[in-house]
């Protein structure tokens, strides 16, 4: 195969070569490139999980450019008949049955590994793919931190000694609050 990022410099080979008569190997590297496709379908950003492309920007059937995935919810981690598979997950969003729990805004996205090991008889591969599962929403206490940060930031120093007017609505990460104010010191008009 010859894969391409869309600059011809750098244009590196892949070539694989091993003893066609060996079964086991030759399953075994059937079942990988079966878990690779359905890892590219499984992923559910397909942005993040695009194919490889050959000298002629055909799709390589599959190669997934550095095997990247992004889950939003639980999967079903792939298998193949004729192979023992085992996932095993560094990623702490993803366990190794692909139950995938998303981290809390202030936690953010969650990043790490999952590894296939495929086992043909006596033959073991391992494939590997970087995954990443994108944090909840903000909570509306979260939501709230983020707003008072923001008007903390916002309306500090010499703002506090002229007359100014407080902003009727917050937007903070795509989200809007309508804000009402009260003050408990008689020299501060709202």
């Amino acid at each position: 195969y010859s894969l391409s990022n869309g600059d011809d410099s750098l244009r590196p080979q892949l070539v694989v070569t091993y003893d066609d008569s060996n079964d086991e190997l030759r399953s075994a590297i059937e079942a990988a490139k079966a878990i690779d496709d359905a890892m590219y379908e499984i992923s559910q950003d397909p942005n993040v999980a695009a194919p490889a492309k050959d000298a002629d920007g055909n799709d390589i059937d599959g190669v997934y450019l550095a095997n990247r995935i992004s889950l939003k919810s639980s999967v079903a981690l792939p298998t193949y008949d004729g192979a023992t598979v085992t996932w095993e997950s560094t990623n702490p969003a993803v366990s190794d049955d692909g139950t995938v729990t998303p981290p809390s805004y202030t936690e953010g996205t969650a990043y790490g590994e999952l590894t296939a090991t495929i086992t043909v008889g006596e033959t073991t591969l391992t494939r590997t793919y970087n995954a990443k599962v994108n944090a909840l929403p903000p909570t509306e206490t979260e939501f709230l931190e983020l707003v008072a940060r923001d008007f903390a930031e916002e309306y500090t120093g010499d703002k506090f000694f002229a007359d100014f007017t407080l902003p009727k609505t917050y937007e903070v990460e795509g989200q809007t609050i309508n804000a009402t104010y009260t003050s408990n010191n008689s020299a501060i008009s709202i």
